[in-house]
C-alpha cells in the first residue's frame, strides 16, 4: 500500500505542476504562525540540508563503530547511500517549485520541487536513528527521548518547507512517502540478512 501510494503520487506530480488543494493548504500553513513557530520552522529548514546531515552521518557512524555494531552500521550506510535518489526522483517528476504569484516564497530554492529533499532526508536519517536506537544498550527513557526528538523533527519538516514557500504540500508528502518506503526497504533488508535462530528439535 505504501509503494502504491508513493508511485501514484509521483505519477500525479509528473503530470501536474501542483495538485488540487496544494495552494489552499500552503496558504493555510503560511497564515498559521503562532509565537516561536517561525523560529522553529527556520531551524528545521537550516538543519535539513548541507552540513548538519553530514555531521549526523559522521557522528552515528563513529558511535556504531565504537559500539561494534557492524550490522547496524551496514543499515546506516545503506540509508545514507539512498539519499542521492532524491535527485533522480526530482528529475523524473520534473515539477517546478511554487510560484510567488500563488504563495509567499521566502526561500528561493533552486532546482525542482518533487519530492522535498529536506523531508526525504529527514525521514531517512531520523527514521534510521530512531530504529537504530532501539537496538543499542541504552536506558529505555534515553531511547524514547531520542525517538521522540526524531519523530518531532521529522513531522515538522514538511510544514517548514511549505511555510518557506520552497515546496507544495504534495512535494512534502512525496518526501515523507519516498523516505518511508526506502527506509522500510532498508530495515527489511537488515532483518532478512540476520541469521535466524536454529529451530529446536
Amino acid at each position: 500500500m505504501l509503494a502504491a501510494a508513493t508511485l501514484a503520487l509521483t505519477a500525479a506530480s509528473r503530470l501536474s505542476p501542483r495538485l488540487p488543494g496544494d495552494v489552499a493548504i500552503a496558504r493555510a500553513v503560511q497564515d498559521f504562525h503562532p509565537p516561536l513557530l517561525g523560529g522553529v520552522y527556520g531551524a528545521e529548514n537550516a538543519l535539513g540540508s548541507g552540513l548538519p546531515p553530514l555531521l549526523l552521518a559522521a557522528a552515528v557512524t563513529v558511535a556504531l563503530l565504537l559500539a561494534r555494531r557492524l550490522d547496524l552500521l551496514a543499515l546506516w550506510l545503506l540509508v545514507n547511500a539512498l539519499r542521492p535518489l532524491d535527485g533522480a526522483l526530482k528529475q523524473f517528476a520534473g515539477r517546478p517549485r511554487p510560484s510567488p504569484s500563488l504563495v509567499r516564497v521566502s526561500e528561493h530554492a533552486s532546482g525542482l520541487g518533487f519530492p522535498s529533499g529536506h523531508v526525504f532526508t529527514v525521514v531517512l536519517l531520523c527514521g534510521a536513528v530512531a530504529a537504530l536506537t532501539e537496538s543499542l544498550p541504552l536506558a529505555r527513557p534515553v531511547r524514547r527521548l531520542f525517538q521522540a526528538v526524531c519523530l518531532v523533527f521529522g513531522l515538522l519538516m514538511g510544514p517548514a518547507r511549505v511555510y518557506s514557500g520552497a515546496h507544495w504540500p504534495s512535494d512534502a508528502l512525496g518526501g515523507y512517502l519516498w523516505g518511508a518506503l526506502l527506509l522500510s526497504a532498508a530495515l527489511f533488508a537488515l532483518r532478512a540478512s540476520r541469521p535466524r535462530p536454529s529451530s529446536p528439535r
